[in-house]
């Protein structure tokens, strides 16, 4: 914060995507795999928001880079769906919080994006396009979003035409938690 504020000198809008994922069967989560999911997706936001807010002014917004894991159960996934789910309600919280300072929080909760994490996770070939297909196959638009249309969504969060938009939380999943 102390080179955005010497570059910069203030935030107009902050784009909060601090996260990683580690999936493990319920019975095999260890408190250190808690703690490293929480610690990163949660304790990370709450204190970049935290020291991020000194440098802003009345109109401006935070969006925080939840995920529709905070809305939904999936195998594998409890403690990041725990972690996103609590991003939902940290927004609402921290939007009470700053109401008066005039800066907005929302989240946005993507589904499936294109991105390369999927290839990141160590599978052949074969299993990255079995996933990719699976994956797809849950998705009623039968797509993966894309990054820019995450980023629209954020850009929407923080402009002028959403300032009667706060606390709240856009889910951008092709239709996979809402259908």
């Amino acid at each position: 914060m102390a080179e955005i504020k010497k570059r910069f000198g203030k935030i107009d809008a902050l784009f909060v995507n601090a996260g990683i994922g580690r999936f493990s069967p319920f019975e095999q989560v260890t408190e250190a795999l808690f703690d490293e999911v929480m610690n990163i997706n949660l304790k990370g936001v709450f204190f970049t928001i935290q020291k991020a807010v000194p440098l802003m002014a009345p109109g401006s917004a935070v969006v925080i880079n939840a995920s529709i894991n905070g809305h939904m159960g999936m195998a594998n996934a409890s403690v990041y769906g725990a972690a996103k789910a609590a991003l939902h309600n940290l927004a609402k919280g921290i939007s009470t919080d700053l109401l008066g300072k005039g800066i907005r929080v929302n989240t946005v909760s993507p589904g499936p994006i294109a991105t390369p994490i999927l290839s990141r996770m160590g599978m052949d070939d074969k299993q990255l396009k079995e996933t990719k297909d699976w994956i797809t196959s849950q998705v009623p638009m039968k797509r993966f979003g894309t990054p820019e249309e995450i980023a629209s969504i954020a850009l929407y969060l923080t402009a002028p035409e959403s300032s009667y938009i706060i606390g709240t939380d856009v889910i951008v999943d092709g239709g996979m938690v809402t259908l």
